[in-house]
Parts: structure tokens; sequence; C-alpha cells
């Protein structure tokens, strides 16, 4: 079963090289240095991968969300091993706190309506969702706490049906602002939540009722123009961590 509300977007050919600097920046990056300084050496990389990514898709935001979160966590990782610290959970998420301690202060505080601002900032204004940024911040704990757990405990599924519930999973615990801005109210999030229990309730994909009920979600999300982008971003970082954290690139048994 392939899902529309997942579709994950063309990363890797756009953004290799940006994670290869990523990583090279994270083995040199001097131990005596402010962590901070080292996050904005990956933003502005980052910014370059978005420059890219904006020309290959005629000015659409496809996946910023993915550019910034495999930006930090690569050169988490880059950095660990240069420091010949081993990957995992606890190193990972104290090296990207420590990164990104200044970073909702940075990019939220003193924010005004009627300035430029991204669609993330005008959420952040409109309901106080601080989104991929306070994911980030607080050093990836939806990844952690669900979306790893899941992705492990599923490692006998086929590919596509091991995403799909992970992804699925996430979802159910993500503030999904890309929903929110869809749906242009965060009451969405609730209505999200009931679906995605009532999904994992009749045993998801594991049971015919489960795959007809999110198929009907499926076309209710496609009829109203809805998206888990948010949640599917959270996905590609919780695949990457499974890569590097566990050796597992088999994404599942089979295709």
């Amino acid at each position: 079963m392939s899902s529309p509300l997942f579709k994950a977007p063309p990363v890797y050919a756009l953004t290799l090289s940006r994670r290869k600097q990523a990583a090279t920046a994270g083995l040199n990056f001097p131990t005596e240095q402010p962590a901070p300084l080292f996050f904005n050496q990956l933003r502005l990389l980052g910014q370059r991968a978005e420059t890219t990514m904006f020309k290959a898709t005629a000015g659409v935001n496809t996946h910023k969300g993915t550019i910034f979160s495999l930006g930090i966590l690569t050169g988490t990782v880059a950095t660990l091993k240069g420091r010949q610290l081993p990957v995992t959970q606890l190193n990972v998420q104290r090296v990207v706190k420590e990164m990104l301690a200044n970073l909702l202060a940075t990019d939220l505080d003193g924010l005004k309506h009627g300035q430029q601002l991204t669609a993330g900032e005008r959420q952040y204004l409109a309901y106080g969702q601080t989104g991929i940024r306070g994911e980030a911040a607080s050093g990836f704990p939806t990844v952690f706490k669900y979306g790893l757990p899941t992705w492990r405990a599923n490692w006998g599924m086929n590919q596509n049906d091991r995403q799909l519930t992970t992804f699925l999973k996430i979802a159910r615990h993500t503030d999904d602002t890309t929903l929110v801005k869809r749906a242009g109210d965060p009451a969405i999030l609730a209505w999200k939540d009931q679906q995605l229990d009532r999904f994992f309730e009749l045993g998801g994909l594991t049971t015919k009722q489960g795959r007809q009920f999110l198929v009907n979600l499926e076309k209710d999300f496609s009829d109203r123009h809805l998206s888990l982008g948010g949640a599917a971003d959270l996905l590609i970082a919780t695949i990457f961590l499974a890569s590097v954290m566990e050796g597992d690139n088999d994404h599942g048994t089979k295709d």
C-alpha cells in the first residue's frame, strides 16, 4: 500500500553534497569552540541546499524541514565520530541541544506581524507552534520516543509498510505544522489524533480493517488537500539515525 499521506521528497539528489559538507564540518569543528557556532555553519550549508531545492522545484518548498533536520543530525554524527564518541541517543541529543541552545530565542523571540516571515514564523505568531525548530532544539524527542522504537519493532515488515507504520506513529505524536497550515486551524490536530488512534486500534497495516480505514483516511486527506509534511521530515530523520546508530540500511525485509 502506498500512501498519499506520505510522499517522500527527492531529498538525497538535492542535498547529498551539502550533507557531505556538514559531515566534514562536524569532523573538523574545534572542540573548544561554542557549539552554537557550529550550528551557524550548518545553517549556511542548509540555506544553500534550500536554494538548490527551490531552483529544482520552481520555487516550491518540498523539504525545507528535512534539509534542516538532516543537516543538524549529519553534523552531530560527524562531531561524535570526530571525537571518537559512540553515536547513542544520549550523545546525539546532548550535542544537538548544545548546538541549538539559542535557536528559539534567536529565531522566534521578537517576531512581529507585518514582517517578511517564513511559514513557520507565521504559525508561531498565530498559534505558538515552534514546529521543526522546537523539535530539533529539544533533541528530536519524537524521533527517539516514537520513530525509532516503532521502526525497530516492525523490522519484519516489507519496506513500504515499515516506513508507513513508523510515519503514522510519528504523525500521531506530532503537532504537524504543515497540517495546520493546510487546514488553517490547529483544531485539525485533535481530529488527526483521533483518526490515527482508530487506525492503530484496528491493527494498523496488519489487519484488513486497518488497511481499509487508511484507504478512507487517505481519500479524506486528498479531498481536503491535507498533508503531514512535518511527520514526513521526522520519518526521514528516523531512518537516517537508524542507519547510523544500528546499521539498519534495509528499511524492511523486502521491497
